[in-house]
């Protein structure tokens, strides 16, 4: 069975997510690596896809399973 997650990320200054996005290939792989990216002290900015945004400016996401 495929899992499927939703991802909505949030950015500091915006009540709104930056992005939702439906995540159903490789699910663990993909989460993983983007908490490496926003973990990764070297990077200034982060890339998730087609969007960019200031690894500072990072606030918190929130993943839900379906």
């Amino acid at each position: 069975m495929n899992q499927k997650v939703f991802l909505k990320l949030y950015v500091k200054g915006k009540i709104r997510p930056l992005f939702t996005c439906e995540i159903v290939d490789n699910v663990e792989n993909t989460i993983k690596s983007l908490d490496e990216k926003l973990n990764d002290r070297n990077l200034s900015t982060v890339t998730f896809g087609q969007v960019s945004f200031w690894r500072t400016d990072f606030r918190y996401y929130i993943i839900v399973y379906k």
